[in-house]
């Protein structure tokens, strides 16, 4: 081998232990809120309240890019801890533990989006099939980063220096799981063929919320805790002020879907089960309308909080040291504004109010926005060949 072949074997081993050294080994779990940002995009564009063909289009070339970034980012978090590096310390560390939620809601929104596409098409009961295998291995997996992450951080996991950056709205991200997953399985209800086993889902997908809503709500007490006492957290976790907005509007866009579920259930199915009542009928048009408006009533509550929430975390980047520079951290805004824009977009369209509509549009378009500029600061700060 002469010398011009050995420079290029040195170079193309130095460049793979670059790359090796710089994008496996150094990965980080947060990626995976990369794959939820453009999934509820894609979700968003593709079922937006003013809908265009030319909309749908764009949501189908954003599904495109997260599942391709889904596939890349499962396989170097493979490759990094279970071949290379065989590391899971990790599990047991509460700054990076938590960020395990982002992969099932990565999975959840790809799921959406086959939902939508599937829905009403030619095969659509071989499509509910194959989107219920992966709904049920995303149940699985938000279950153990909710119960199995919650209990490490109970007993194994120290949360320290709690005054700055120990506790903070990240360690609601394994908790938000159950609530997206709630959302999904509920979104493809429709395509289930048996009504007995509507019912089950209904249920399983309330059990889903409801324990994520009782779960969250005291961790966002102490975070409004931690607020009042040391204020505004540091420039480094600004955007993790983000994550609280996520949960309440995949909580309000889940209630949604489970009244709108239960309230065509009840109509459908109200003469099989019998009754004393003289009009049965009649009593089974009110209890759907129960459902409905009750589920109205309480995502209107959670949406009302997403509200201040938003306002709270867009101010709060103003507020102190602006961040000079695209971080990865940036994704941390993505799906919590596309979580409220197909809350509110789904309360428009459920109830016909417009002006939810135009607010579930305001929403998506600064969520299109950011997300693009998620993409591109990433391909020019983050990625390894612009690492020294």
């Amino acid at each position: 081998m002469n010398n011009m072949q050995q420079s290029v074997v040195v170079n193309i081993v130095n460049h793979e232990s670059s790359f090796r050294r710089h994008f496996i080994k150094n990965f980080h779990s947060i990626w995976f809120a990369s794959v939820m940002g453009t999934g509820i995009a894609s979700t968003f564009l593709y079922r937006c309240p003013f809908g265009a063909e030319w909309l749908k289009v764009c949501g189908l070339i954003m599904f495109g890019i997260t599942v391709c970034m889904f596939l890349l980012f499962s396989t170097i978090f493979i490759l990094k801890n279970f071949c290379f590096y065989r590391n899971t310390a990790f599990l047991f560390d509460a700054k990076q533990s938590v960020f395990l939620g982002c992969y099932p809601m990565g999975l959840v929104t790809i799921i959406n989006m086959i939902t939508l596409i599937a829905e009403g098409s030619f095969n659509e009961k071989k499509w509910f099939y194959f989107i219920y295998i992966l709904w049920v291995i995303d149940m699985i997996m938000s279950l153990m980063c909710s119960w199995g992450i919650t209990f490490i951080l109970f007993t194994r996991s120290h949360i320290s220096d709690y005054k700055e950056h120990g506790f903070n709205a990240t360690l609601l991200l394994p908790l938000v799981t159950m609530t997206v997953c709630a959302a999904s399985g509920s979104l493809f209800y429709s395509m289930i063929p048996n009504e007995d086993f509507k019912l089950v889902q209904i249920i399983i997908c309330f059990l889903l919320w409801a324990n994520a809503i009782c779960l969250s709500l005291p961790v966002i007490v102490i975070y409004f805790a931690k607020l009042y006492v040391t204020k505004i957290v540091p420039t480094s976790l600004i955007f993790t002020g983000f994550i609280p907005i996520g949960i309440m509007g995949q909580g309000s866009y889940g209630i949604l879907l489970m009244g709108n579920n239960s309230s065509n259930y009840i109509i459908k199915n109200y003469n099989k089960y019998p009754s004393n009542f003289n009009n049965f009928l009649e009593t089974a048009l009110a209890t759907a309308n129960f459902f409905k408006f009750s589920a109205l009533i309480i995502a209107l509550f959670l949406s009302s909080l997403g509200f201040f929430l938003t306002f709270l975390a867009s101010s709060s980047i103003f507020h102190g040291e602006k961040p000079k520079f695209f971080k990865k951290e940036w994704w941390a805004m993505c799906f919590p504004i596309g979580a409220m824009a197909i809350a509110s977009s789904e309360l428009g369209i459920l109830f016909d109010f417009v002006t939810f509509k135009v607010i579930g549009c305001i929403y998506g378009a600064t969520l299109v926005v950011l997300t693009i500029v998620c993409l591109i600061g990433s391909f020019i700060h983050e990625f390894p060949w612009h690492r020294k």
